[in-house]
């Protein structure tokens, strides 16, 4: 993505959360995880 860049990076091989749903109880989701975190490097007003 142009004037942005990836501030942080983590993964697990195995990580569990639970989902709370509008309606209904919390679904479990099991899997790998990844979570990426960008920051903005353009012109601030433009974002």
């Amino acid at each position: 993505m142009a004037d942005y860049l990836i501030e942080s990076c983590k993964t697990e091989d195995f990580a569990a959360y639970e989902f709370q749903a509008v309606k209904g109880p919390k679904t479990r989701v099991e899997g790998k995880f990844t979570l990426i975190s960008y920051t903005f490097t353009g012109a601030k007003g433009t974002e």
